[in-house]
């Protein structure tokens, strides 16, 4: 049974929040019109680490899926060579 993590998922879903809510969210009114959207080099400096950071983690939790694979497998044959020399008594 492969279960999967959804953490890599919660990291996009909660990184695009952020960077939604940071575009869109009211600015407070001082009497001038704030420009519409603030890219700045910094904001998409932030944007284009946590993406990177969110790749690595996906590609972590593919990694560590692989290696519990093959645990899983190992102990299935273990468990039926266990079962066979149990019975030759």
């Amino acid at each position: 049974m492969k279960t999967k993590s959804l953490y890599p998922v919660y990291i996009t879903v909660i990184a695009c929040g952020v960077a939604l809510f940071t575009l869109v969210a009211p600015q407070s009114s001082s009497g001038q019109q704030a420009p519409a959207l603030d890219m700045s080099p910094q904001f998409l400096s932030l944007v284009n680490e946590v993406s990177k950071q969110n790749t690595d983690i996906a590609a972590n939790q593919t990694e560590i899926d692989s290696r519990i694979d093959a645990i899983a497998e190992n102990v299935r044959q273990a468990k039926i060579y266990a079962a066979r020399a149990g019975g030759k008594r």
